[in-house]
């Protein structure tokens, strides 16, 4: 099965792009070259990514299909534990 994107976020001045997808990961591509810079994967396997929204230049915040908000460090590819 393939995957499904379901949310979408530029950022950077519009070079990078954050995608949520459908198989439990954010995807960051940079828009200049078109390739996959990083991954971040949520624990739960069987959720959809369905919002992105940019917090600063540096986190991104993600909403699930089971109501979970996370927050992630887009420069070094981790969750923010709050």
């Amino acid at each position: 099965m393939g995957s499904y994107v379901l949310s979408l976020k530029l950022f950077k001045n519009d070079s990078y792009l954050a995608s949520g997808s459908i198989e439990s990961m954010i995807k960051i591509w940079d828009l200049k070259s078109g390739e996959l810079i990083g991954n971040l994967t949520v624990n739960n396997d069987s959720v959809n990514i369905n919002s992105l929204e940019l917090l600063d230049h540096n986190t991104l915040i993600s909403g699930d299909s089971i109501g979970q908000v996370k927050f992630w460090n887009i420069k070094d590819f981790d969750n923010i534990e709050l």
